[in-house]
């Protein structure tokens, strides 16, 4: 009985750091990203027409997408990037 109680406790604390871990990373979604911000996660100057948006947001989806090795947060950005500066020129 013993035994159980000790592994029970290890399996809570696992669990409770892997929780606080999941948390402690980026936000899939968070918050609201600047123009500023998404120029510069494109990679791209204020003065970028939408053409050089798109441009710049198909090179990086093509290296960055969770299917070819990247990461789900980062094809999240690079969308919320082009997405919000071609709002911007409308």
């Amino acid at each position: 009985m013993r035994y159980l109680i000790i592994a029970v406790a290890i399996v809570a604390l696992i669990w409770v750091f892997f929780r606080w871990l999941l948390r402690a990373s980026p936000p899939v979604a968070g918050g609201k990203m600047t123009v500023a911000e998404a120029y510069e996660i494109l990679g791209l100057g204020p003065g970028a027409t939408v053409e050089e948006v798109k441009q710049a947001h198909s090179r990086l989806i093509l290296k960055l997408h969770p299917d070819s090795g990247g990461s789900t947060y980062l094809a999240i950005k690079l969308n919320q990037a082009k997405d919000l500066l071609l709002k911007h020129y409308k």
